[in-house]
């Protein structure tokens, strides 16, 4: 960061040499683990409660035009392609490519690694659906701030970084066992039902 030299975009403030937006107040640090060739890392990170806060209250509906039809992936790239919350997690995704800036493969994997190292759990909000409670979605950010998530919601944080270091993705919704992975752009003969994707359990620490 060099904002005395650089600039900031007008979404954002100078600070000192940093630019900031408005959003990130309260900072927390995070020891984020990932497993690379055997051998257990930590990448430090920090999180901002006051964008974990935004986009807790953000609505979660999409309108549709009359004969539209809903798509689950519509819920899924709303949450993906937030703008507030691309501008935070970005340089997560710069701190990835510099532990391996001439490999992107290697990136892949210590992102990979990263988000099956989160923690499994539910969120204990919840939201008005129709006049039933159901389980609240977290964003990406918020998955990272609270260093929990489920299937869906580490599979959604995952397609976000490897998007960004450059790899084509998609996300496997299971409907038998109501369970969500993520797929990685691969060769065909590789790919998980000839896809072109190879799978990725997002749930827990498992090779690709």
């Amino acid at each position: 960061e060099k904002a005395t030299v650089c600039d900031c975009l007008e979404s954002k403030e100078r600070l000192g040499d940093s630019c900031v937006t408005s959003l990130q107040t309260e900072p927390k640090s995070l020891a984020l683990k990932y497993i690379v060739d055997g051998e257990e890392k930590t990448l430090n990170f920090t999180v901002y409660r006051g964008l974990a806060n935004h986009l807790s209250v953000l609505p979660q509906g999409i309108s549709y035009a009359s004969g539209e039809k809903p798509l689950r992936a519509d819920f899924s790239f709303k949450k993906i392609n937030e703008e507030e919350q691309r501008k935070l997690i970005l340089p997560l995704v710069i701190e990835i490519q510099n532990l391996a800036p001439d490999d992107k493969v290697e990136q892949a994997r210590i992102a990979i690694s990263l988000v099956q190292n989160i923690q499994y759990g539910f969120s204990d909000k919840t939201e008005n659906f129709f006049g039933n409670k159901v389980n609240y979605s977290r964003y990406p950010y918020e998955v990272l701030y609270e260093n929990q998530g489920i299937c869906g919601e580490k599979s959604e944080l995952l397609a976000f970084l490897l998007k960004k270091i450059g790899y084509g993705v998609v996300l496997f919704y299971n409907q038998e066992e109501n369970h969500e992975s993520l797929g990685i752009k691969c060769p065909v003969e590789e790919s998980y039902k000839r896809t072109g994707y190879c799978f990725v359990e997002t749930t827990g620490p498992s090779i690709i």
